[in-house]
């Protein structure tokens, strides 16, 4: 007869309990015969003989006959008695093996990250540093900063429906305040304390039918790119956000729509239906960075455009897997430094949620981790605005953006190594240089030309050095030695004067160490080298730097 193997402590107590009914049946049963034939002691008839009973209390098998059931065979009291207290002791055993029930995590969820800066960069600040370069060759500063502070605050409300929030603080809030100036007659006045900006990057709800199937509604994370999808500070090791995709992309990336995604095994998938950019607001040195935000109390829709993603995890768990079509609702994953690999939804603070039919392997595995991802966005952008020209110069100008990434991330052996590359074209962009250009100089356009090609590539490599000390990698610390490459131009391909500064290598080094998985300290040392012009003779300064940083990333399910 097949024997059949316990999966879970659950299945071997629940085995154990038929076993001892199943003793107490027969038992009933040779009394029950043997006050039918009216005879005291008298052996029974039975169906299984005694001694294919056989059981072990630290067996997890379940202890079905170990011979097929042949002729019937008689059994006496004794050998019944005995076969009974075996079960009886193979009960307790398995109920003194099953664990207890994990505490039932609440629904609320708190978390966030946050970063504090300090920079000294030797070259110029100054506005004019790119077109008198000679007069700031000497210059340097230094700038204390705080890029990002975020509060993340979720609730699942059950039956698959949850709500995610973020707020964000970038350089330190706003500040204003109304003071009265003595000197100038008692006057009242409003005072700007604070330069910085606060925001509402994320409100959504989300609606999860299963894994593989889930709707989300309201504002949510734009995730083209590998910076934009994977933008907490444990995700990239410079002191900054790479700066290539953080320069001609809206970093981070957040708009109002719609989005359907899941993942199936190694297999992730993500469409998002947006708003179109806004034309008027691009510009010259961050190409179109400005053009998803919006001056008014509502977000602009005349135009409209679409995103998908796909994140392939080619060294994820394959065999089949039982899954149960009523699951939990998907929980936020904890971003770590010793689990550096993100999953598309790192965190609800990303832009999904993981996925726990996934078999996720943690990078002292043998094969390590690896993503590849794929994302495409498509929209128009042009008459995106309050009052859209009628003029019939611009007659079938749409604006078209159309970009493509690619990003991946490995993980393993104490080793990661990252990095995304980003192309992206414009439609009309001459046209659309011309209109905005032609704007009042009261309007929130910057009146300038925009290029029709940008692009950004970037690549990161680090180790962990306490990898190969036992005592240390165990410790939970780690302390990364990382290299960094970065190349992009807002202005690849550009309708008229082109201005070489807005395009740039660079290169950079440095130390992270993360005394927690949940806390890093940053140090850097980068080199930017502009391009240069070869039609003049002017040259433009590069710029190296020195930073430091102390950030957080932490979750916590209340």
């Amino acid at each position: 007869m097949k024997k059949v193997h316990l999966s879970s402590p659950v299945a071997s107590r629940r085995s154990a309990i038929i076993l001892y009914c199943m003793v107490v049946c027969l038992e009933f049963a040779t009394a029950s015969a043997q006050a039918v034939d009216g005879v005291s002691g008298a052996s029974t008839r039975v169906l299984a003989p005694a001694d294919s009973l056989r059981i072990d209390s630290t067996n997890t098998e379940m202890p079905y006959p170990s011979r097929p059931i042949e002729s019937p065979t008689t059994i006496d009291s004794t050998s019944m008695q005995t076969a009974k207290k075996q079960a009886r002791k193979h009960l307790v055993t398995v109920q003194a093996e099953v664990p207890e029930p994990s505490p039932k995590k609440g629904r609320l969820t708190i978390g966030g990250y946050g970063e504090a800066t300090m920079k000294r960069c030797f070259y110029s600040n100054n506005y004019l540093r790119y077109t008198s370069p000679e007069n700031y060759v000497n210059d340097q500063y230094g700038e204390f900063d705080i890029p990002h502070v975020v509060i993340y605050l979720g609730y699942d409300f059950g039956k698959g429906w949850s709500m995610g929030s973020e707020i964000e603080f970038e350089h330190g809030g706003t500040e204003v305040a109304v003071e009265i100036e003595e000197e100038e007659g008692g006057e009242y006045e409003t005072e700007v304390e604070r330069g910085g900006e606060v925001a509402l990057e994320q409100f959504w709800i989300q609606k999860s039918f299963n894994p593989y199937a889930n709707l989300r509604m309201g504002m949510i994370i734009v995730p083209l790119g590998g910076t934009n999808a994977h933008h907490e500070p444990n995700q990239f090791f410079g002191v900054y956000r790479p700066e290539g995709d953080n320069t001609i992309l809206p970093c981070t990336w957040h708009d109002i729509g719609v989005q359907f995604h899941g993942r199936y095994r190694w297999l992730g998938y993500t469409a998002q239906f947006l708003p179109g950019l806004e034309s008027t607001l691009f510009s010259k040195q961050n190409w179109i960075q400005g053009g998803s935000a919006s001056a008014y109390e509502f977000k602009l829709a005349n135009c409209y455009a679409g995103l998908a993603r796909l994140d392939f995890y080619p060294l994820a768990d394959r065999s089949p897997r039982k899954t149960s079509s009523r699951r939990p609702p998907l929980k936020p994953v904890k971003s770590t430094y010793q689990k550096m690999e993100p999953s598309l939804n790192d965190s609800l603070m990303v832009f999904n949620g993981e996925d726990a039919s996934v078999e996720r392997r943690s990078p002292s595995a043998d094969r390590g981790d690896l993503r590849l991802s794929l994302s495409g966005y498509a929209g128009t952008s042009f008459r995106n605005n309050l009052s859209p020209t009628t003029n019939s110069k611009y007659a079938g100008v749409k604006g078209l953006v159309s970009l493509v990434a690619f990003d991946w991330n490995y993980t393993g052996h104490g080793l990661i190594f990252r990095g995304s590359a980003t192309y992206g074209h414009l439609s009309d962009a001459a046209l659309i240089s011309a209109y905005n250009k032609s704007m009042s100089k009261t309007s929130i356009s910057k009146r300038e030309n925009v290029a029709s090609d940008a692009y950004s590539v970037g690549a990161e490599i680090g180790y962990n050095i306490f990898h190969p000390i036992p005592k240390l990698r165990d410790s939970r610390q780690s302390l990364y030695l990382f290299a960094r490459y970065d190349t992009y131009d807002a202005q690849a391909r550009i309708e008229g004067t082109k201005n070489y500064w807005t395009g740039r290598h660079k290169v950079s080094c440095g130390l992270n160490y993360m005394p927690l998985p949940e806390v890093v300290i940053k140090g850097e040392f980068g080199y930017g080298i502009l391009h240069q012009n070869p039609y003049s003779a002017t040259r433009y300064n590069n710029e190296p730097y020195v930073a430091l940083s102390i950030n957080y990333c932490g979750f916590f399910i209340l």
